[in-house]
C-alpha cells in the first residue's frame, strides 16, 4: 500500500515553539502548548476557523510539555517542567 500525499492547507505563525497539540473534533479547535528551546514558555493557544487563527489563550506553568483535551472538549490539561498540572476551561 502506497502512501498518499497530504494536501497543503495553510500555515499559522506562532510566537513560540509548539511543544504539544490536542484536537477537539467536538468543539472544532486545536489546543497547542507553547514552549521555547530553553523550556521556559508559558501558555496554550486555541486555533480554530477557516483560515485558522488563534481564538483564545491560556496561561500555564513554566515550560508546558503536553496538552490534552477532555472528551467533550470543554477542559484542557497541561503538564509543565515545574511539575504542575494546569486545568483550563475551553469556552
Amino acid at each position: 500500500m502506497g502512501l498518499q500525499p497530504l494536501a497543503y492547507e495553510t500555515t499559522l505563525p506562532l510566537e513560540a515553539a509548539l511543544t504539544s497539540a490536542a484536537v477537539s473534533p467536538v468543539r472544532g479547535y486545536a489546543a497547542i502548548s507553547l514552549g521555547s528551546a530553553r523550556g521556559d514558555g508559558e501558555g496554550v493557544v486555541l486555533v480554530a476557523g477557516t483560515p485558522p487563527r488563534i481564538v483564545a489563550r491560556g496561561t500555564t506553568g513554566r515550560g508546558p510539555l503536553d496538552v490534552a483535551a477532555s472528551a467533550d472538549g470543554s477542559t484542557l490539561a497541561t503538564a509543565d517542567r515545574g511539575g504542575t498540572v494546569t486545568l483550563l476551561r475551553a469556552e
